[in-house]
């Protein structure tokens, strides 16, 4: 093995042992490293043989966190698009994260572990962890609803 293939070994694999990372990721993360393109896809190449290396499997564990973490669907979909992610990989990703948990229910449990109680904050709270604008409102609406029933 020649010493450039032995370095990008070693490099590929400690970022590896970390976390899971994408094709693009760790290819962006060698190239910052100073490896060549050629270098690079043949080291992708070998790890994705393998089974180091697999972007279905790292998008659909990626949406699974992100969504214990307790964010919403434009939030994940963006992460995996910037992630390199073909678009038919980051929606069964995205349907497996909702098999786990519906976006409404996460919406909620943020709600209620954040203690938000202004509709406008939690309406701006949700647009920003990704939740749609419609679940957003709905909920907004219940914190003025509960501001209303606990004043009267």
């Amino acid at each position: 093995m020649r010493g450039s293939e032995n370095k990008i070994r070693e490099a590929s694999l400690r970022y590896l042992e970390r976390r899971q990372h994408s094709e693009r990721e760790l290819s962006l993360k060698l190239r910052k490293k100073g490896f060549s393109q050629e270098e690079i896809q043949g080291e992708i190449e070998r790890l994705r043989e393998l089974g180091l290396l697999n972007d279905r499997e790292f998008a659909i564990n990626w949406a699974i966190g992100r969504r214990k973490k307790l964010y919403g669907r434009k939030k994940i979909t963006w992460e995996l698009r910037l992630k390199g992610i073909p678009e038919e990989i980051v929606e069964e990703a995205l349907h497996e994260a909702e098999a786990l948990l519906s976006e409404r229910e996460a919406a909620e449990r943020i709600l209620k572990r954040r203690k938000i109680k202004d509709p406008g904050k939690a309406y701006r709270f949700l647009l920003q962890r990704g939740f749609p604008s419609e679940i957003a409102a709905e909920l907004a609406a219940e914190v003025e609803n509960e501001i209303t029933r606990n004043t009267n």
